[in-house]
């Protein structure tokens, strides 16, 4: 088993690769062979894994809305770039929680999580997720980011099949509510991409 040690060397020099104008079937191959590689108690509980969770976000992304290109930014800020219609979008990357969750915890061996699956009322589900984005979100803005920056939030969040419709429903009206100087904000939860412009995506190769 690879040592934690020599796992981050081989991060450390894995991660330029990612960093230049990459196709995005390329980019998930890609990093798909470096996550077979990260156990998920590394990938969740160390910094040098960080753009790891990240490219992993953006090559799932880059399946809804098809660009030309994608990569990891090699600055502090924002995390990536997405080439659309001829333009390179700025594109910062995150990750929301059920209240309560840790995501790190969840992964760490020595220390076993149980999921609480009672959930008594829909609409406390959906406030609940409604208010962790809304507060995400105003996080973000505070960075102020440039005004064609794009927010992506990876929603790791379970609304145990209550009233799905109405689930996302929440979500796009949050996003559309609070996007304040993003150009948009989209957010992957499960198999769909939900976007503040309210339009909710499929994978593409999914029927429905």
């Amino acid at each position: 088993m690879i040592t934690p040690s020599r796992l981050g060397i081989y991060l450390a020099r894995a991660r330029p690769w990612f960093e230049a104008r990459r196709d995005p079937a390329e980019f998930m191959h890609r990093i798909n062979q470096v996550d077979r590689i990260v156990d998920s108690e590394f990938l969740f509980n160390r910094n040098e894994a960080k753009w790891v969770r990240e490219a992993l976000n953006l090559a799932a992304y880059s399946q809804f809305i098809s660009p030309s290109s994608v990569w990891l930014n090699g600055e502090t800020w924002p995390d990536a770039f997405v080439r659309e219609d001829g333009k390179d979008i700025p594109l910062e990357i995150t990750m929301i929680l059920d209240k309560g969750r840790e995501i790190g915890r969840e992964y760490r061996m020595d220390r076993p999580f149980e999921v609480n699956c009672k959930v008594d009322d829909w609409v406390a589900v959906t406030d609940a997720i409604s208010r962790l984005l809304a507060a995400r979100i105003q996080s973000k803005l505070q960075k102020r980011y440039s005004i064609s920056s794009r927010l992506l939030i990876y929603l790791n969040a379970n609304e145990w099949g209550i009233r799905q419709k109405q689930f996302e429903s929440a979500v796009t009206d949050t996003l559309r509510r609070e996007v304040g100087s993003f150009s948009s904000v989209d957010v992957l939860w499960k198999d769909k991409l939900l976007r503040s412009s309210g339009e909710v995506r499929w994978l593409p190769n999914l029927f429905h």
